[in-house]
């Protein structure tokens, strides 16, 4: 008897994360017509990274930033301006909702995924070396989040349009060892 095949759950929302980069851009207009051709809806969040647990004690003064607050509120707050600004110069794009996130990127991402149903984001693209030493941290959000995620690399050349190509994976795709060939196999 053949195994029923499990129903698929619609996608109605979605996250974006974004870090303000070309490719970033490229993830939140694909995300953007993705979502109205499923007639969903789609946040955006930006995560910002802390520095240290040092910055909470920092208390910036009243004459640099209008009024005291501590360095973490600060940058949070410069995180959101940025993030706002990214957001209304992306041509064609209504979240529903724009909010910033401190900590791990790839953590928080996957952490804020679990009230969503599909998260799209942007990658850089980088292999070997400088791909080794700097870390993706999409490739980390595939291995820990328990939603699909779809990555979109941004088309290269600054005269093409942002175009770009799509893996949707499904949720731990990342984990364990890679399909394909077993080592017995090559």
């Amino acid at each position: 008897m053949p195994k029923p095949k499990p129903k698929s759950k619609p996608v109605l929302n979605i996250l974006v994360p974004v870090d303000c980069s070309e490719g970033s851009r490229a993830a939140l207009q694909y995300a953007s017509e993705f979502a109205q051709r499923l007639r969903a809806r789609f946040d955006v969040l930006r995560v910002h990274s802390e520095a240290s647990d040092s910055t909470d004690k920092v208390i910036l003064s009243r004459r640099l930033v209008g009024k005291p607050q501590s360095l973490r509120d600060y940058l949070r707050g410069c995180s959101e301006k940025e993030l706002r600004a990214f957001v209304a110069h992306t041509r064609g794009v209504r979240p529903r909702k724009v909010f910033v996130r401190v900590g791990s990127p790839a953590e928080e991402i996957a952490s804020v995924a679990r009230g969503y149903d599909l998260v799209v984001m942007g990658t850089h693209g980088r292999t070997g070396f400088s791909h080794a030493v700097l870390g993706s941290v999409a490739e980390r959000v595939v291995r820990t989040c328990l939603r699909p995620v779809m990555t979109i690399r941004a088309g290269a050349g600054r005269h093409r349009k942002a175009q770009g190509t799509s893996r949707v994976l499904p949720a731990g795709a990342g984990r364990g060892r890679p399909r394909g060939r077993s080592r017995r196999e090559k």
